[in-house]
């Protein structure tokens, strides 16, 4: 059997209500020869039916159902099974708009010294207001992920509009299980050890910011797993090897990492955030996530300030 030659690779738990638009936004994808390797991480919801429905109805779906052991496990696993010679992020409630992989696939046929592209990301609102597109210029692609500073870092806007090579993914190690928080950047500072990372001004992937993301949740937990990356990178610049770094990570962070739940606080936050970047762009629906916020949280004055000076202005 001819392997393909990419591997499209996406955890899902609990993703029901927006599994369908994220599959098909991927199989709609034209002019790439892929396999979809879906992760069932546990899910109580629909998401089974939904994916074994798929799947019947096209054979490029992979599916493995597990019980829920987080993100970076069931990473770790797709990216696995993958045969492709690259492999592609995808993740439930987000979009691959058209073109984007075989934009992707080109420029990594092209030069064998990438290691990961990116593409600029439109991100959205739960309800689906456009909050902006976020890029990276290509100068920050070439060195934001090579920074020995945690606070110069730059990434790519969004950890499922990236692809990168395979062979190079399984030279670095891979996902690696100690990172359950930003398991990304872990791994895209190693790829950039051994190629370039490419970052494409166009917008080819759509992502809904979601208040149970880690990055919302989760944000001690995802600095401190960042500065410890950090360490790893100065230990292989130094040492050429970062086992004991990542050693002392292991013996310092919780043995069962459980997911922050939301709570009225976080929720509060979440929705203040939305509504402030709204703000200049879509005023109505700035003021229906600050009443959200306050909602949520009666003592969040930002918010109530906020909202105050919006009415104002109306």
């Amino acid at each position: 059997m001819i392997s393909p030659e990419l591997s499209v690779v996406m955890s899902n738990y609990n993703g029901a209500n927006e599994l369908e638009q994220t599959i098909q936004s991927v199989l709609d994808q034209k002019e790439a020869d892929f396999e979809f390797i879906i992760i069932d991480d546990g899910s109580v919801d629909d998401s089974s039916k939904i994916i074994e429905s798929a799947k019947r109805s096209d054979s490029r779906i992979k599916m493995l159902s597990q019980e829920n052991l987080g993100l970076t496990q069931a990473l770790i696993t797709g990216c696995s099974m993958a045969k492709g010679r690259f492999i592609a992020r995808q993740d439930v409630g987000d979009i691959s708009l058209p073109g984007r992989f075989s934009r992707q696939l080109t420029e990594l046929r092209s030069d064998a010294q990438l290691a990961m592209v990116s593409s600029s990301v439109i991100f959205t609102a739960p309800d689906g207001e456009e909050l902006g597109v976020e890029s990276l210029t290509q100068e920050q692609a070439l060195v934001g992920l090579k920074q020995t500073n945690m606070d110069d870092v730059k990434g790519p806007p969004h950890h499922g509009s990236v692809m990168f090579r395979r062979s190079m993914y399984a030279q670095v190690g891979g996902y690696r299980s100690a990172f359950y928080y930003a398991q990304d950047i872990d791994l895209w500072t190693r790829l950039v050890e051994l190629g370039n990372h490419m970052s494409l001004h166009e917008p080819l992937y759509r992502a809904s910011i979601n208040r149970e993301a880690i990055s919302s949740l989760n944000r001690p937990e995802q600095i401190s797993a960042t500065e410890f990356i950090f360490k790893c990178i100065k230990a292989r610049a130094s040492l050429g090897d970062d086992s004991d770094v990542l050693a002392e990570f292991e013996r310092n962070r919780k043995t069962r990492l459980e997911p922050t739940r939301p709570d009225r606080y976080s929720d509060s936050k979440f929705y203040y955030y939305l509504g402030s970047r709204l703000g200049k762009i879509n005023r109505q629906s700035s003021g229906k996530y600050l009443i959200k916020s306050m909602r949520s949280n009666p003592f969040n004055l930002k918010a109530l300030i906020k909202l105050f000076l919006l009415k104002l202005h109306d």
